[in-house]
């Protein structure tokens, strides 16, 4: 209100009346230049950024609200450089799949909004996996991968995606969603694997040869809907003579690639083509 000097100021961080800055914590703001007159403390983490930078330079989509690391970083970074939206895409699948108002908190952390959570879409068991890890104490560390396929390290604190790898699978999905192989798919297929997965974290081993993960992932494919399918094989059935690898997600797919015989009706994707990344 007019004429109240409330101390609340930049992201509800309180201002020091001495000095005229923000106390941000580790660092103060000056609200009068609009930057940190200080350097962030893992400033020789980032060396891509200036020492000054807040939120990695994306004030509009990130907030660091202790000036300590951001575990995005990695995919905005990439994001900026190949003029990519990788991480706006993420989001937004995982969103549609879960239900989630998601963000990234102060910590560069995935967070949810309680309040805007919307049950009347996507999956359950999805929506309860992914607020079951962004409750968790435990941090993993989400990285891009440009060479090597999407991984994790399994019931570790670290995993790996491959957007180009993913993108070609959306770009190349039939018969069925495009997103069942996409963002929000492979992103929770990583996450299970880790220390924030089910029981410590999932394999890729037994369960009727597609794996712990995948059989998790198919409850969740049932649960949004037959558009989806059910993914039948886990690795990719390869036809040297064309180049081209196969995940079938309906059985008449399935069918065909035991015959090997390369798919043309069903449901499937196509994940690999000869002179092109997977």
């Amino acid at each position: 209100m007019t004429g109240i000097d409330t101390r609340k100021k930049f992201i509800d961080k309180e201002k020091d009346r001495e000095t005229g800055t923000a106390n941000h914590g580790v660092r103060q703001y000056d609200p009068e230049i609009g930057a940190f007159p200080s350097p962030d403390p893992l400033w020789e983490q980032y060396l891509a950024f200036t020492p000054y930078q807040y939120a990695a330079n994306t004030p509009t989509g990130l907030a660091d609200r202790n000036g300590m690391e951001v575990d995005v970083l990695n995919l905005v970074l990439n994001d900026s450089q190949d003029g990519t939206t990788y991480m706006t895409e993420i989001m937004n699948d995982l969103s549609s799949k879960t239900g989630l108002a998601l963000y990234v908190d102060a910590n560069g952390l995935l967070q949810y909004d309680k309040s805007k959570t919307n049950t009347s879409i996507g999956s359950k068991i999805a929506r309860n996996l992914l607020t079951q890890a962004i409750d968790n104490s435990t941090r993993v560390v989400v990285e891009s991968a440009y060479q090597d396929r999407s991984g994790a390290d399994t019931r570790g604190q670290k995993m790996w995606l491959n957007m180009a790898q993913t993108k070609f699978g959306i770009d190349n999905t039939y018969g069925a969603d495009p997103t069942t192989y996409g963002f929000a798919m492979s992103f929770l297929h990583e996450l299970l694997h880790t220390a924030l997965g089910p029981n410590g974290g999932l394999t890729d081993e037994g369960y009727k040869g597609i794996g712990e993960v995948e059989t998790v992932l198919n409850d969740v494919r049932r649960e949004l809907g037959p558009q989806y399918g059910q993914r039948l094989m886990y690795e990719a059935r390869a036809f040297l003579q064309s180049g081209s690898a196969y995940i079938p997600f309906s059985y008449d797919a399935l069918r065909s690639i035991n015959a090997n015989i390369e798919p043309s009706s069903g449901m499937y994707v196509m994940t690999r083509v000869q002179g092109k990344e997977e």
